[in-house]
């Protein structure tokens, strides 16, 4: 209200409509703000994937990665993210978008949009229960979020698809011990040593 033209405001207000997944509200913002800049292009491409608009997303990603690296190098790291999924997916044929959306929500991921991926995660698991890796992943980010209960009940899951997995007893692990669940986080960390989890240092440290 003080500064209506502040970019950085209003880019506040966005991430924030995004973790609280009010895609719409994001999305409106964004179309009243100069996409020229390159950081409301960013989130203009992670609202493009939000809305299944893969082809405009990629589109700003590769814009952003042709900048140059100085003031954008975190910028650039974070599109580079998501255009190496995009690589990744049209490595393979005839497969069905399910695919696509497991990858960009691991690229949400790995950027630190955990709010923003979730979504992504339960459109698929809604047609596939048995996807593994989307449970992992959606574990993994309702533990980022704290979300503790969320995070077991996914990796559970996960768990009960293949149970010789490491990462997914590491993790079960971490939720089981952030829920203050002792016996239970040991007995996961254990299962994830026994498993072969690496790195071993982290395994270790936790």
């Amino acid at each position: 209200e003080l500064n209506p033209e502040n970019i950085e405001t209003k880019l506040g207000i966005v991430r924030s409509e995004i973790a609280m997944r009010n895609t719409n509200a994001a999305q409106n913002l964004l179309a009243e703000m100069d996409t020229s800049n390159p950081e409301i292009k960013y989130y203009q491409g992670i609202i493009f994937i939000l809305t299944g608009k893969y082809d405009e997303a990629k589109n700003n990603f590769e814009y952003i990665s042709k900048l140059e690296k100085d003031p954008y190098e975190k910028l650039i790291a974070k599109s580079e993210k998501f255009l190496e999924k995009f690589k990744t997916f049209s490595l393979f044929v005839e497969t069905d978008n399910s695919f696509l959306k497991v990858l960009l929500a691991q690229a949400l991921t790995e950027t630190e949009e955990y709010s923003a991926s979730i979504p992504i995660l339960f459109e698929v698991l809604n047609k596939q229960s048995n996807y593994r890796a989307a449970w992992i992943i959606l574990g993994y980010n309702s533990l980022s979020l704290n979300e503790n209960k969320e995070a077991i009940d996914a990796l559970e899951q996960a768990n009960t698809l293949a149970p010789k997995n490491p990462k997914t007893s590491f993790f079960l692990g971490l939720s089981y011990f952030a829920d203050n669940q002792l016996d239970k986080a040991i007995y996961y960390l254990e299962k994830a040593d026994e498993q072969g989890y690496e790195p071993k240092d982290q395994l270790n440290l936790k």
